[in-house]
């Protein structure tokens, strides 16, 4: 079975901010339209919760037919996007419709003429397994498109306050359910927390033990997530606590600061740097001005990590660009390694807080002064707290 991963929209008069995430939890990774834009053509339509879809916004309509000047405007297309492939949509019908047997014949012989555009008939998802070359330089686009034509789906103003009621009531349904469930049960619950791969082993050996011997009936489902779509699972209900660090986008969660953990350089406990570091009151670790590192080797934070993009500012603020031995999301060997004598690196200082060194190495406070994260427990905006799920917030702040 062929998984469908675009979303072929053609004439629709509304479309909601919120379509690239509906169309990401269904697999749908390309959007074609007509109506919205009157001034893109490829560009990344971006949802309020950070989701993305590659959309194509069709310029010539998708009733169009082949003539003479069907490609013309080709050559432009993929020099602004640095594609191969251009896109025409081409049929007669309203609503789609299908090829007449005189599209196909001119098409065919366009394949002929010797000073004109490789005409090839095609599908949606080739072209746009094509475009997504020109990805990087397609605009992003972050809003709702085409909100005009009264009466259709999201022009409605009575419409949309309607559904915000209907939502706002099942989810006091959901909560008074949930309360009723602890009552009749005598808390026989299921509890579903995510949490980073790095932060696995803090809150398996710190929290599950004390928790289990406080909740003997609740059922901890426990779930490694990751920072790009941990809001979503949220908010659609698959999580009901995630445990991670600001910052957070979408304001349909909450939560609860845990604690504040300083992001630290990591160096061997004989490198030079340990000598010149200064002491300051307002420092946890000796502070070192990372000016002084130019010439350093670093182990890299990976750039699927959220610490990646905090350690880039350091640097740029620092004013120069680090040589880099190689990128890791394992911050635990990365550190190892350092002791060993091999390099720098940068730390959640809790992340390692459990390791147990063969020679232990030297960590420094960074930044104006210190450089910190503000770890939390997130959950719903108006979600119902079990007294379980409010134990397990208070034991993570221990953690």
């Amino acid at each position: 079975m062929k998984t469908l991963i675009y979303f072929q929209n053609a004439d629709t008069f509304g479309h909601s901010a919120n379509l690239p995430e509906i169309d990401g939890f269904g697999g749908v990774k390309y959007y074609y339209h007509c109506r919205g834009l009157d001034d893109q053509t490829l560009y990344r339509w971006r949802a309020p919760s950070g989701a993305e879809v590659l959309a194509y916004c069709e310029p010539f309509w998708y009733n169009g037919s082949i003539d003479g000047d069907f490609a013309e405007f080709a050559p432009a297309f993929c020099e602004r996007f640095g594609v191969e492939y251009a896109l025409r949509v081409y049929g007669v019908g309203d609503h789609g419709g299908g090829p007449t047997r005189r599209d196909i014949l001119r098409a065919l012989d366009m394949q002929t003429w010797p000073i004109y555009a490789a005409v090839e008939f095609g599908t949606f998802h080739r072209f746009f397994e094509s475009a997504e070359k020109g990805i990087e330089k397609a605009p992003i686009v972050e809003r709702e498109l085409n909100p005009l034509f009264l009466g259709c789906y999201t022009t409605q103003s009575r419409i949309k306050k309607g559904n915000r009621y209907a939502e706002r009531i099942l989810d006091l349904k959901g909560n008074l359910d949930r309360e009723l469930d602890d009552i009749v049960s005598a808390n026989n619950e299921t509890l579903r927390i995510g949490f980073s791969s790095i932060r696995g082993s803090d809150f398996i050996l710190g929290i599950v033990p004390r928790f289990t011997a406080l909740h003997p009936n609740v059922h901890l489902q426990l779930s490694e997530v990751n920072y790009t779509t941990f809001e979503n699972t949220l908010l659609s209900g698959q999580l009901d606590i995630v445990l991670f660090n600001l910052p957070i986008k979408n304001p349909g969660i909450e939560y609860q600061i845990l604690a504040y953990d300083e992001i630290v350089l990591v160096a061997p406990s004989n490198h030079p740097i340990v000598s010149m570091a200064e002491k300051r009151e307002e420092c946890n670790y000796p502070w070192v001005d990372l000016r002084w590192l130019q010439d350093e080797q670093f182990i890299m934070v990976s750039k699927e990590l959220r610490l990646h993009a905090i350690v880039e500012s350091l640097f740029e603020q620092a004013g120069f660009t680090p040589k880099i031995h190689f990128y890791t999301r394992n911050l635990e060997a990365a550190s190892m390694l350092v002791a060993e004598g091999y390099g720098l690196t940068f730390t959640n200082i809790k992340y390692i807080s459990h390791l147990t060194f063969k020679h232990q190495p030297a960590f420094f406070s960074i930044g104006s002064p210190s450089t910190f994260r503000t770890f939390v427990a997130g959950y719903r905006k108006n979600a119902y707290l079990s007294p379980a799920a409010q134990d397990i917030i208070r034991l993570s702040k221990n953690i």
